[in-house]
């Protein structure tokens, strides 16, 4: 079976399912790393969410997001099992549907992660702009 007749009978499982099940993917709002990633995915983030959910039984997405790693694009999910602790972290392809790993997530794991990725994002917005050459920074020639 192809990968894209995979994701479409997927997705029409998904959509077939009764009550809490299709509530569950209906309800995952998929976060992007950067503005306009999800509008590059080949795959739609339902069909993503089917695909995490099948590969963790019982799991629940905690969280979800489109990025860019290693140069692929990627559906990441969070998914929590009952009574297991950590989260299993999926990885989804977003241009094929394949899966691309499956990692469990001990909670000092999950926190460390959490923590790097907060330091990141505050560095990057703690970034200085630096102005054009020739400018003074605010949009005037430093010649004139």
């Amino acid at each position: 079976m192809s990968t894209r007749s995979l994701i479409a009978t997927l997705a029409l499982l998904a959509a077939a399912l009764p009550g809490s099940a299709q509530r569950a993917h209906a309800q995952v709002t998929v976060h992007e790393e950067t503005p306009g990633l999800l509008k590059r995915a080949k795959v739609t983030p339902m069909a993503a969410t089917a695909t995490a959910l099948a590969r963790v039984k019982g799991g629940k997405v905690t969280k979800a997001e489109i990025e860019m790693e290693d140069g692929r694009l990627i559906y990441s999910f969070d998914l929590a099992v009952a009574g297991k602790s950590g989260v299993d972290e999926v990885g989804v392809d977003a241009m094929t549907g394949a899966v691309i790993g499956v990692e469990h997530e001990s909670p000092a794991a999950e926190k460390a992660e959490a923590a790097k990725e907060k330091a990141e994002k505050a560095k990057a917005k703690a970034k200085p702009h630096k102005p054009a050459a020739g400018g003074d920074g605010h949009g005037r020639d430093a010649t004139a």
